[in-house]
Parts: C-alpha cells; structure tokens; sequence
C-alpha cells in the first residue's frame, strides 16, 4: 500500500500548496488535494515521496485523467505541469531518473523478483508485444518502457504525447547504452525507435511537427514529395476513419483490431453500422475474436475483449432497429 495521509491538516497543507504550486505554474486543484493526501504540505515535503508514491501519484493526476480528455493542447497543458512537478520532486528528494525507472527496467533479468513482473507484463501487455512483433518492431527495453508508462496495447497510444515520445526515445537509449557498442548497433536502434514513432503517428493521426521550407519559392524547385502510393493510401484511410474512431471512443469500444476490421470491411461511418448484414456483422466479430484476441494470453485481458465485443453487438442490434 501507498502511504497516504488521511489527516485534519490536509486542508491547510493544500492552502499551503496552492502558493508555491501557482509559482511554480503547476497548480491544479485536483493534483493539489491529492499531493495533500500524500503528506506534502509544503514544497519541501516533496523529499519525502518515495519512487512508488510518485508511480502512483503520476497514475491517478495524469494516466487517469488524460483517457477523459479529447483535446490535445488540454492533453499537452497536463503533462507539462507534471513534468514540472516531477524535476521539482526529483530535485528535492535526490531520486535520479537512471536510478528509479531505467535502474529498475534494466534490473529484469536479475532477480526472481523481478522476472515475475516481467513476467507479468508480458501477460498484461501481450497485445502490445503482439502489435510490435508484427511490425518487425520489437525490442524489450521499448516494451519495458512503454508498459511502465501504462500503455499495453496500441489502443493506449492516446497516452503517448510528443514529449512523452522523445522521453520513451531517451529512456530506451539508457537501457540500451551498454550494448551499443558500434555504429551499426546504435543505427539499428535508431531505425527500430524511427519506425515505431511513425506507425504510433500513422495509427493515431498525428503529424509529425515540420520544420518550415527553406527553399525559395521564386527560385528553386520545390522538394519532391517522398511518399509512396501506398502511403497515400493507407493515411487516406485513416482520416476516412477519423469519425469512426471517435464514435468508438465516446461510445467506450475502442479496439485497434475491430477498428481495422471495421475499415477493411468500408466502414468508416458509424452510422452505416445498420447497412451491414447479419452474416458480414458476424464474420467481423469472428476474425476480431478468432484471429486477433487469440493472441492475448491474460484471462483479464480476454475478458475485458469479449465485454467489448458484446458491447458492440449490442449497438449494432440497436441501430438494426433504427
């Protein structure tokens, strides 16, 4: 159990917070009450959180918080603010980042201990590992790190914004340094980081940010575009189902396989759900079910897949009505 203080003082102490916390341009009701719950009062109690507080205090402020946010500057604006709260915390407590999170990552192979919560992981995240293999892009210390940021499958990319991209970059490169002993090794990373950073951009829409053209425009040729046919077509498709993937996430049935499926099968329109007939609705559920929630090896995880699939049977029957 974390080690929470439940105490008369804890409205005090958040009076207390708010001072230092809107100096610091971090302050955040909701984060306010709940550092108070962790004893801190002041800024300088914050030398007295511990790595697991921390874990938990980040899970609850912003792995929680950011699944009920849409925008993404909300997304950005949240992160920020506990970035900032986390370099202030480190400073004070002494706790490095090394030490904490890639000590620990990088320790997986050499204790009992901590095999079984490798062990673990891969049970828990075994869509995830799935998903990067079959993109010739897997790599334990990037499935290490990806699972202690709370994201076990591609359907938990929301989580991922761009500074928390270039951090998961720079934490795979630690867990990585000593066996990067040549150039080639330290390409091959680079490619593999490269890959996964384009097919997150690709999977959940994002562009990359572009540096601005430096060719003048009266004088020199423009750059010659450098994406493929294929390319073009597969991100045509994906902003086809921008409209289909928001539905699915307001109506909390959000799956990457079911999403693909629902695309491959001209689905990119909600409410075309009640054109399709019974025997096409259910070869979908089929291949969702047989060909890619086979590969999840956690009972948890199977389980949380079909409540999924039977909710949205249950739409679908609903919009058979209409």
């Amino acid at each position: 159990k974390f080690q929470k203080f439940n105490s008369p003082i804890t409205m005090a102490a958040s009076a207390s917070n708010k001072k230092w916390m809107q100096s610091s341009d971090i302050y955040d009701p909701d984060l306010d009450a709940l550092l108070g719950e962790f004893g801190v009062g002041t800024e300088d109690d914050l030398k007295n959180l511990k790595q697991k507080d921390w874990d938990e205090i980040w899970r609850q402020s912003f792995v929680e918080r950011v699944k009920q946010i849409k925008e993404q500057q909300a997304k950005s604006r949240l992160e920020k603010k506990m970035k900032k709260l986390e370099k202030l915390w480190r400073k004070k407590s002494g706790i490095k980042v090394s030490s904490a999170k890639a000590g620990d990552a990088s320790q997986l192979d050499s204790t009992s201990a901590s095999k079984k919560d490798e062990e673990s992981a891969m049970n828990e995240a075994a869509e995830l590992k799935a998903w990067l293999k079959s993109k010739g892009i897997w790599l334990k210390d990037l499935f290490v790190v990806l699972v202690g940021k709370g994201v076990n499958s591609p359907d938990d990319f929301f989580l991922i914004l761009d500074e928390t991209m270039d951090e998961i970059k720079r934490e795979v490169r630690v867990l990585r340094a000593q066996e990067l002993k040549s150039n080639d090794a330290k390409m091959r990373l680079e490619n593999i980081l490269k890959k996964f950073e384009d097919e997150y951009r690709k999977l959940e829409g994002r562009e990359k940010k572009k540096k601005d053209n430096v060719y003048d425009e009266e004088k020199d040729e423009p750059p010659m575009p450098t994406q493929t046919s294929k390319q073009a077509a597969s991100e045509a498709l994906q902003e086809k189902g921008k409209h289909l993937k928001s539905w699915m996430r307001a109506q909390e049935i959000w799956n990457l396989a079911l999403y693909e499926e629902l695309l491959a099968n001209d689905l990119t329109n909600p409410d075309n759900l009640k054109t399709i007939k019974q025997k096409d609705f259910d070869e979908i559920i089929r291949k969702v079910k047989v060909d890619r929630f086979s590969q999840l090896k956690s009972q948890t995880a199977r389980a949380s897949a079909d409540k999924l699939l039977i909710k949205f049977q249950k739409l679908y029957k609903k919009a058979q009505k209409k």
